[in-house]
């Protein structure tokens, strides 16, 4: 230790060191006393927690790694007792369409509770029927009472569905497609239309996807342009270094760089066929020749 700094500087270094030295004996200390008050476990006390936690494990849960509707436990009781046996046991055919629709609004269940609910539903709905066929008149008055309230049922649903469907039909008609008398005119997505109002999703879409199948074609020709391009400055740089190199390099586009130039440009020339065949050939039809030809006979479309 260094005493030229002074005194003072020395006892301060010496009293932190005297503490820190105190305050680890004092925690050591304590540490002992509390190993030495725990006490361990008996034999007896351990005899005793492996009897109780063998008696209670066959009591704990366990959890399957598959969902319930999967396993064989639950589909055989559920389809081939509960479910055949009421459509075997079902009066008429008015409670077996009931029994079937319960089950296909049901089948998409996923929580135990409401599984459990619907089930013991369906168990006590199989005690009646089974009741019923055995003879119970009180039953038997029940479902006859029970398949009155379905037909009636049934009939409403029918009757709902063909006023929805009348009510459906009439919008239809209110809003059915109108020709005003003029011309969509021909473009490089649609040939010259009759001018409907409002105008059917079938030719939106039509002029839709012709406009994207155009724009697709497009920056095909123009990516092709780009290889095309990147080819010329691929066999320059070959040229150039075949030059300075005084022939030694061989480059590899600069030799069959024809071969190269004439598959990139067939692939420049198919869309570019369909660009003219299609989109030209549509706009180029006049107006009155299609009018006395297509729209006579009822066509909208090409």
């Amino acid at each position: 230790m260094d005493y030229r700094l002074g005194p003072s500087y020395s006892a301060c270094f010496l009293r932190l060191s005297t503490s820190a030295h105190l305050q680890s004996c004092v925690l050591r200390n304590a540490w002992s006393m509390s190993l030495s008050t725990t006490s361990l476990p008996t034999l007896r006390s351990i005899t005793t927690r492996e009897r109780i936690a063998s008696v209670v494990s066959s009591l704990r849960r366990v959890r399957p790694r598959v969902p319930f509707w999967e396993l064989s436990a639950h589909r055989r009781p559920t389809l081939w007792s509960l479910y055949r046996g009421l459509l075997r046991d079902a009066p008429t055919a008015n409670i077996r369409t009931r029994v079937t629709a319960i089950f296909r609004q049901t089948r998409y269940l996923t929580g135990t509770a409401a599984t459990k609910v619907q089930l013991v539903k369906c168990y006590k709905l199989l005690d009646v029927f089974r009741a019923a066929k055995a003879g119970d008149v009180h039953m038997q008055n029940i479902l006859h009472r029970y398949d009155r309230l379905i037909k009636a049922r049934a009939e409403n649903d029918h009757m709902k569905h063909l006023i929805l469907k009348d009510i459906a039909w009439r919008n239809k008609l209110r809003n059915r497609p109108i020709m005003t008398g003029s011309f969509l005119r021909a473009s490089l997505a649609n040939k010259p239309l009759p001018r409907l109002r409002p105008q059917p999703i079938a030719i939106s879409m039509m002029i839709r996807k012709r406009r994207a199948a155009r724009e697709r074609r497009s920056e095909r020709q123009k990516t092709v342009n780009e290889w095309l391009e990147d080819m010329k400055l691929e066999r320059y740089f070959e040229e150039t270094l075949s030059t300075i190199t005084g022939g030694e390099f061989h480059g590899v586009y600069a030799k069959s760089n024809r071969e190269w130039c004439m598959s990139l440009s067939f692939l420049l020339l198919e869309p570019m066929l369909i660009f003219l065949i299609l989109n030209y050939s549509g706009a180029a039809v006049p107006v009155t020749l299609w009018n006395s030809g297509n729209l006579r006979s009822g066509s909208c479309a090409e």
